[in-house]
């Protein structure tokens, strides 16, 4: 992406995905994904930049994902989530 916002490279479209992270050597990014009619419906996505393709690590279909992070080393993603009841609490995914 260039200063001035053009040239942007998308990488996912016909979904509502928020909150990308970097993985810490710079190949891929994890996200959350929403179901445009559900919010409570939610997956948390990686995509490599290699070939460009999300790949679902984890999904709820009750509960909610509100950030995903890779730990340094990028071996576990950390989440916040309400996966055990309110209120939002962070879990580890290895």
């Amino acid at each position: 992406m260039n200063e001035d916002g053009t040239d942007l490279l998308e990488l996912t479209a016909g979904h509502f995905d928020i909150n990308a992270s970097w993985h810490p050597d710079g190949n891929a990014v994890v996200f959350n994904r929403l179901q445009a009619t559900n919010s409570d419906n939610a997956a948390i996505m990686t995509m490599g930049f290699s070939d460009r393709t999300a790949a679902m690590v984890s999904s709820r279909v009750t509960g909610w994902f509100a950030s995903a992070l890779w730990k340094p080393d990028g071996s576990a993603i950390a989440i916040a989530t309400n996966a055990f009841g309110p209120p939002m609490e962070v879990a580890l995914m290895d």
